[in-house]
């Protein structure tokens, strides 16, 4: 269990991209594409397209926050390397996209450290954040804080509101969670009521889908009460030739199509809407 929690409020909040760099085929919970050792069997897209991701970057002056697999770190040293070298911030995103409820507590750690421990050697930088593949740090009240803390993250961005992903309960916004080892801060997606639902306002299928005032009107609103409006991207969303899933579960090839040709011209909207910031800097 996590210690005291307590809301944070920033004077002059943020809008803040995120990039979760991993490839199309590294999902959670398929009995095919879920597993690292047949990765090698696919077609690898993630070099080409994450240098498209830091092109855009680099074409409107924005940085952002890369969430970046300790697979993809192993495979392509010189895309983490330019990641770091353009400015932007690189986080852990867990070594082989196992969701967090997969592994022993010992296992976590060792995943944490090595991560780390690689992502600071390979980008020559501090990598003080972390986010769980599939927001699979459930509960804001996990023992997810006291492990994170004790290796030595400074923030975390896996807890979500949104159900089956989260718990209704759980912050809309920042927090700073008290652990024996330090505190660390939460920092959730930014979210909005859809269909009765918590859903994803910054990203997946309805950030795709929603109207784009209604998406800004949100996060104008998260930034007025001091919260930070955080969108996450993949760069398999914004490559047009990525392969289908064939094989998977139909609701997971739906989730990850469904409106898809419209992220670029999100993603170029957003990039020109406004000034970004990172995670690192909101801890």
């Amino acid at each position: 269990m996590s210690g005291e929690v307590t809301p944070i409020r920033y004077p002059a909040a943020p809008a803040v991209v995120t990039i979760d760099l991993e490839d199309w085929f590294c999902v959670c919970g398929d009995d095919c594409y879920s597993d690292p050792r047949r990765w090698s069997g696919f077609e690898a897209r993630l070099e080409a397209v994450g240098s498209f991701c830091l092109d855009r970057l680099a074409a409107h002056g924005r940085r952002a926050t890369f969430f970046v697999l300790g697979w993809a770190a192993r495979r392509y040293p010189a895309l983490v390397r330019r990641i770091a070298s353009e400015g932007h911030e690189v986080a852990f995103h867990g070594m082989e996209h196992r969701r967090w409820t997969e592994m022993t507590a010992a296992e976590r750690r060792a995943d944490l450290s090595d991560g780390r421990h690689l992502l600071e050697d390979v980008a020559g930088v501090p990598v003080v954040g972390f986010r769980a593949p599939e927001w699979s740090i459930r509960s804001i009240e996990a023992e997810a804080f006291e492990i994170l803390a004790g290796e030595g993250f400074r923030y975390d961005a896996s807890v979500t509101a949104i159900p089956i992903l989260g718990r209704r309960e759980n912050p809309l916004h920042p927090v700073a969670v008290a652990t024996k080892s330090g505190s660390i801060v939460e920092l959730p997606p930014l979210t909005g009521t859809e269909w009765g639902q918590t859903v994803h306002f910054g990203g997946g299928w309805p950030f795709r889908q929603l109207r784009w005032s209604r998406l800004m009107d949100r996060a104008d609103e998260f930034r007025r009460n001091g919260a930070p409006a955080i969108f996450t991207f993949h760069p398999w969303e914004l490559d047009a030739d990525a392969p289908p899933l064939v094989g998977s579960s139909a609701l997971l090839r739906l989730t990850r199509s469904a409106w898809r040709r419209r992220l670029p011209g999100r993603f170029e909207r957003l990039l020109a809407r406004e000034e970004t910031a990172l995670l690192r800097d909101l801890a």
